[in-house]
């Protein structure tokens, strides 16, 4: 892993399993994109939607800059259907009755929105 990150110029942690915990049931490998695959190491890149439904879960301070930066390349129709999303990918969880209000509040601070840059 060291040397592929020298020899790529990537971070020390460009390869880890952090966001494991953060897996949505609803991710399927067929749904991802190889982003190396060698004999040894297959890495796969998950679609931007289940990434968002991820940092969702998660929602860290960096974590909310980037759901609103990934919003409009996430292909979702409105919050409500992000929302669907994110509650099929975590069945676990019970239901949040704010849900779709704050990403709402997430795709209003997106780029080119037109309440981007706002504290709504």
């Amino acid at each position: 892993m060291a040397e592929v990150a020298r020899r790529h110029d990537l971070g020390s942690q460009w390869l880890n399993d952090s966001a494991a915990g953060f897996l949505p049931q609803t991710l399927k490998e067929e749904e991802c994109t190889v982003l190396v695959d060698h004999p040894r190491l297959r890495v796969l890149g998950a679609p931007l939607r289940q990434i968002f439904v991820m940092k969702l879960l998660a929602s860290r301070a960096l974590d909310v800059a980037d759901l609103a930066a990934i919003w409009n390349e996430c292909g979702f129709d409105s919050p409500e259907q992000a929302a669907v999303l994110y509650q099929a990918a975590y069945p676990h969880l019970e239901p949040d009755q704010y849900l779709v209000d704050e990403i709402r509040i997430i795709a209003g601070r997106a780029p080119g929105s037109d309440r981007a840059g706002s504290e709504a």
